[in-house]
This record gives structure tokens, sequence and C-alpha cells, in this order.
């Protein structure tokens, strides 16, 4: 096969990708229905909010629970929170349930709906960041903009062999710059570019074991070229912060004593062990026992999770409003952490 120069493949990287995609890329995806060749905005912007820092295997079991409690944008506007957070559970990064529930009012204004209509109107949307706009514009307004999620700037970095600039912003910025260079012209093919770019990181052009030979850019690539595919992108080391939590699980019945978590919190508005000092009225209780120690990674915390057992004598439980008794056996279906439900799980309460 003859080897394109960097120029001339430029022209048609989309071209290639967009014919690789037709035949291997992710094309019956639930929220690629639409009518009249434009997709769903409604479907779009759910998925879109849905696949921030989650896989595609794990949002489309919930996102067809999801349309099917909330089918219309308006049914999420008129919806409670507590039904969304509900909805929600088991996606992880939960402050997205309340962005998405918060802008569906905001596109529902006195009972009529209005989508926004470039990719800067979609980032003035609660919990839209630049790149999750971008998609979403590209996909139902057929806007030319260019994608940077982890996928894309994997593929960008290693086409390219993009150094590093000093900072992940920096790098992500020059990444952005080079992408707008590879978009097709036509706006019409801008979904199944957008698409198809971010299955060629997803499928072929992986973080570790990439499929160069059956990447349809791979004769334009210089991290292959130059046999350095491991080295881009350039990693920049993590800050992470450590911190040390006391979770006592307070029991009456064969029910955990629980309590919503703050919106500014680690766990924003879910539900963890309520202390018992946070009760209304005295408790007397059985012996504290401590039971095990987890270390585990959220988001950019290293936490070390000490855990304690405590039975509570009395089943006449004051509860306050931001408080809940949950069966231990039924806190899957509840609105918790999933670092609580493992370890109750670990510890055979679930």
């Amino acid at each position: 096969m003859q080897v394109l120069s960097k120029k001339k493949l430029n022209k048609s990287f989309s071209k290639l990708l967009i014919k690789w995609g037709y035949a291997n890329g992710r094309n019956k995806l639930p929220w690629q229905v639409g009518t009249e060749n434009r997709l769903d905005p409604y479907k779009v912007w759910v998925s879109e909010i849905m696949l921030q820092q989650t896989r595609v295997s794990s949002v489309l079991p919930k996102f067809n629970e999801f349309i099917k409690r909330f089918p219309k944008v308006l049914d999420l506007a008129d919806a409670n929170y507590n039904e969304v957070l509900e909805s929600w559970v088991g996606l992880g990064y939960y402050r997205r349930a309340k962005f998405l529930h918060t802008a569906a009012k905001i596109i529902v204004r006195k009972g009529r709906v209005k989508f926004p209509s470039s990719a800067k109107e979609w980032e003035a949307l609660p919990g839209v960041g630049p790149s999750t706009a971008a998609a979403i514009s590209s996909f139902v307004n057929l806007e030319r903009v260019a994608i940077m999620d982890s996928n894309v700037y994997r593929v960008i970095a290693r086409f390219y062999c993009l150094t590093d600039l000093g900072s992940e912003s920096k790098n992500r910025k020059k990444a952005l710059e080079l992408a707008l260079q590879l978009l097709p012209k036509d706006p019409e093919y801008m979904p199944f570019y957008s698409q198809y770019i971010m299955d060629l990181g997803a499928l072929i052009c992986t973080t570790k074991n990439p499929s160069c030979d059956l990447c349809p850019v791979s004769n334009g690539c210089d991290a292959k070229a130059s046999n350095m595919i491991d080295k881009f992108p350039v990693r920049i080391q993590k800050k992470w912060k450590e911190k040390i939590l006391d979770w006592n699980l307070l029991i009456t019945e064969n029910k955990i004593l629980l309590e919503r978590q703050l919106k500014d919190s680690l766990w924003h508005s879910l539900f963890v062990p309520a202390t018992k000092e946070s009760l209304i009225s005295p408790q007397t209780s059985s012996e504290k026992l401590f039971i095990k120690r987890y270390r585990v990674n959220v988001s950019n915390c290293k936490l070390t999770i000490n855990v304690w057992k405590e039975d509570l004598s009395s089943n006449n439980i004051l509860l306050k409003k931001n408080q809940i008794l949950v069966d231990v056996t039924n806190v899957r279906n509840a609105p918790l952490p999933k670092v609580l439900v493992k370890i109750l799980q670990d510890l055979s309460l679930s």
C-alpha cells in the first residue's frame, strides 16, 4: 500500500476513518436513533453525560432504563430529583445526575422545549464541558467542532507524536488545534466522524496493545512510523489527595442507618453511614467493633476507610430529613457510593 504524505493524508483522514467506521464502528447504539436523518438531541445529550468517565458497556443498560423512566426531556424536567438519583445508581459520579436534572429544567422553559443549537450553547448547560458540548453538537447540530475525550486525545497524540508542553491543559489545547485540521468539510458527515474517531480510540488505538495493523490511518501515524506508540500520549503524574474515613455501621433490625452527603462532598447527595452523634434521640447499643480496613481510589483521592459495626438496641429511631434506614439486603437499589455497596457485600451485609 502506498504511504501517503502527512499533508495528503490529512485531507483523506476523515474519509478513511468514516469508511472504516461504516464497517467496524459502533453503529447500533440506542442513542443513535432519530428521525429524518437527525439524531434525537435528548437521547444524545443523556448518553454523552452518562459516558463521561464511564464505559459504553456500563452505560447501555442504565441508558435504556433511564429513557424508559424519562422518555422525554419534559419527563426529566418534571421529575423529582430523588427519582433521577435512583435511576443513576450504579453509574457513579453522581453530580452528573444533578446537573442533568437542572439542565432539563433550563431546556424546558414554561412548558416549551428548546435545545441548544451550537456547542457554545450546549456548554452553557450545567455538567457539559467543551468536549461533551462538541460531541453533542456535532451529532445533533451537524456542527464542525472537534471532540477531545480521552480516546480521541490518544489518537491525536499518537498521530502527531504530540510532545509534552508542560501541562495537561496545554497538551489538550494543542491536540484540539490539530484535531480541527482533520474534520470532514461536509457537516453532514460530522455525526459519523465524531462517533468513529471515538471508536478508533476505544477499539483500535487502545492504551495498551493497540491494533495498528487494523487502523485505517496508520500510514500517517508518526508514533507508529517512529516505533514509539507506547510513548504517547505523554503521561502526566496524577496528583492524589489522601483521606482517612471512619465508617461506623449502625444496624437495627437488619437495617443500616445512612445519611445524605452534602452537595460539595466527595459523594454528592449520596448516602453514607450516619454517625451515632447525629441521631435525634440517644440510643443504647452493643459494643462498637472494628471490622476491617479498606484502601480504595475514588476520583483523585486515595482513601483509607476504617469500618466499624455497632448494633442499636432500639427500633424506634427518629430520623432527620437527610437520614434513611435501608435493609442491608437491598443496598444495591439505594443511592449509595459504589465503594460502600462493595464493602457491605464483602462483609456479607447485603
